[in-house]
């Protein structure tokens, strides 16, 4: 996964390589898709996140009502994360876009 600095550096981009991480945010994103992350952003209450938990970066929705704070796939293969106890939850930004880039048929 790389990330660049878009204009204000408070907006940033994600290229995603990495299929899991990908598919955690939603069944219709693929590798190679780029995420447009704002950090100027404050989460809310079902914003897609890019978030680490205990120093393990994923992206889900934040759901943050009631408690406890649940990062939750927009993907149903994938299982719910819920922030408890002595859990270290840092969140990086609020993702805004996705880019797809279509490929040119032929060759």
């Amino acid at each position: 996964m790389s990330c660049s600095l878009l204009g204000d550096y408070n907006t940033f981009s994600k290229h995603l390589q990495a299929p899991l991480f990908l598919e955690s945010i939603a069944a219709d994103t693929f590798s190679g898709d780029v995420l447009i992350v704002d950090r100027a952003l404050k989460a809310r209450h079902g914003d897609i996140v890019v978030a680490s938990l205990d120093s393990e970066m994923t992206g889900r929705q934040l759901h943050a009502t009631p408690p406890p704070i649940r990062l939750l796939p927009r993907n149903p293969a994938f299982q719910p994360i819920i922030v408890e106890g002595q859990s270290v939850l840092e969140i990086f930004g609020v993702v805004t876009n996705v880019v797809r880039s279509l490929n040119r048929g032929g060759g």
